[in-house]
């Protein structure tokens, strides 16, 4: 299995976050040894949103740079298909002045098969797409869900495109055990 993280992922190892790092040592350490073998990965927009932040977490980026991902024409075409079908949020997030990577990172996930992991609550039952979440617009494109308590039962857990929650990378990947 690969992964992309969105960086609301990252920032839970982040100073009071659920996962800070200094009190999830061995999470963070398993999770570093992932991306150094390339089963986690990210895109050049989480990058942008983490040098944003300007704190340790940017440093920890600067470091990590490798794991950022250049997208392809396929994945900015995608942005075509949000702007269709997911109008209103697309327009909120990319007329807003902040870097706004969820596109981009939902876009590189789809298109690769891979498993999105975000710490962005899931709002499956919001009428209005102003309001989606991460977790939101990939169970509308068809991946399979499993965020804190919720996953989607209509769509079986061993597609390609996935949306999952740190807690349940630890799971999957056992990132709680010493190595």
């Amino acid at each position: 299995m690969k992964y992309v993280v969105d960086t609301s992922a990252i920032l839970a190892g982040s100073q009071y976050d659920f996962y800070e790092k200094k009190y999830f040592q061995t999470h963070w350490k398993n999770f570093d040894n992932l991306i150094n073998n390339g089963t986690i990965v990210s895109t050049e927009s989480v990058y942008k949103e983490l040098i944003a932040k300007d704190d340790s977490m940017a440093d920890w980026a600067k470091d990590k740079k490798y794991m950022f991902q250049k997208i392809d024409n396929d994945v900015l075409e995608m942005g075509n298909y949000f702007s269709r079908e997911f109008s209103n949020w697309y327009k909120k997030g990319t007329t807003s002045k902040e870097n706004w990577a969820d596109p981009e990172v939902i876009a590189y996930a789809k298109i690769n098969e891979l498993i999105l992991v975000t710490q962005e609550g899931w709002n499956m039952n919001a009428k209005s797409d102003l309001k989606f979440k991460i977790p939101t617009i990939c169970s509308r494109m068809g991946a399979y869900c499993h965020i804190r308590d919720k996953y989607d039962e209509g769509i079986k857990d061993h597609v390609g495109f996935q949306c999952i929650d740190f807690l349940e990378l630890i799971k999957r990947e056992n990132l709680h055990l010493h190595f």
